[in-house]
């Protein structure tokens, strides 16, 4: 009787090998296709522009400047749904080549406030550069940012 037990111990662990098995290529297939999902969802930001510190105007954007971990300008764009606010824009005007959305740079001019001048990319096309102005109240209004104005860049 022992030989039948051992007998029976195989065929049993053959249905959780071949389950495991089954999960494991499908963990692959599923790695795989998100790989190349985020592969096509990279945007491409041109370089920020050269700064114009030396000759800039009285009340004026200031020089742009490209993004850094921790920089305000983050906190900005969540606040005012930036993001979501460009996505709208591009359904709206039938831009369908929205992968992404990724910060290239920014510029910031003192108002009654600050405006932030956001240059965005959305893929890696030619058409898929956006320029994104969010207004931020002075504190005392106690508002949220709210994006102002978007276009596309030619």
């Amino acid at each position: 009787q022992a030989n039948t037990a051992q007998e029976a111990a195989p065929s049993a662990a053959s249905p959780l090998r071949s389950a495991t098995q089954s999960a494991m290529v499908r963990l692959a297939l599923f790695s795989a296709i998100l790989a190349q999902f985020f592969r096509l969802a990279v945007c491409t930001c041109p370089p920020p522009p050269a700064s114009n510190e030396g000759r800039r105007l009285v009340g004026g954007y200031g020089g742009a400047r490209a993004p850094q971990d921790g920089d305000e300008v983050f906190e900005v764009m969540k606040k005012a749904s930036a993001t979501q606010e460009l996505l709208k824009y591009c359904e709206k005007n039938g831009r369908n080549e929205f992968a992404a959305a990724e910060l290239c740079s920014y510029s910031t001019q003192v108002v009654a406030g600050m405006n932030y001048r956001l240059v965005m990319s959305t893929g890696e096309g030619p058409n898929s550069l956006y320029e994104v102005v969010i207004y931020v109240p002075l504190p005392y209004r106690k508002e949220d940012p709210k994006v102002q104005s978007i276009k596309a860049i030619a």
